[in-house]
């Protein structure tokens, strides 16, 4: 399967109402440092800051497109019911675990897309060759 939206399809019959293309080659989450407190890896807070980026533009070309005059589309309030999320991630290394994969799209979306990632009820990641890239749709259920 190499269309996006029919993976979507697969998890709800609603359209997306969020859509994330970036070109960016996609990277696992690697586990948190412990010292006093839980510290990030630095690979892993680079790429999520790259991936916010990325979806900062889509929210404002959202906005742009609807004409609106709001800073940013209200995409933050709670979405009961939970949400669907399907992604392609192009260009992954193959030894990569596909959870560590999807958790470091996720935990970057979170607070720009949605409140927290808990809100995510099914989720269908894609791990597909060639040029680096990270798709993501995200629907209510």
């Amino acid at each position: 399967m190499t269309d996006p939206h029919a993976l979507l399809a697969a998890l709800t019959p609603k359209p997306p109402f969020f859509i994330l293309d970036a070109p960016l080659r996609p990277q696992p989450k690697d586990r948190p440092r412990f010292y006093q407190r839980a510290v990030t890896a630095e690979r892993t807070r680079v790429y999520e800051q790259a991936l916010r980026a990325f979806t900062h533009q889509a929210l404002i070309a959202r906005r742009d497109a609807e004409g609106s005059r709001r800073r940013l589309p209200e995409l933050r309030e709670p979405h009961f019911g939970g949400l669907a999320v399907a992604m392609f991630l192009h260009g992954a290394h193959p030894q990569c675990d596909v959870d560590n994969l999807a958790k470091a799209v996720l935990d970057a979306l979170k607070d720009l897309v949605y409140l927290d990632d808990r809100q995510v009820k099914r989720l269908a990641v894609a791990l597909e060759p060639g040029e680096p890239a990270v798709q993501v749709l995200i629907a209510h259920l």
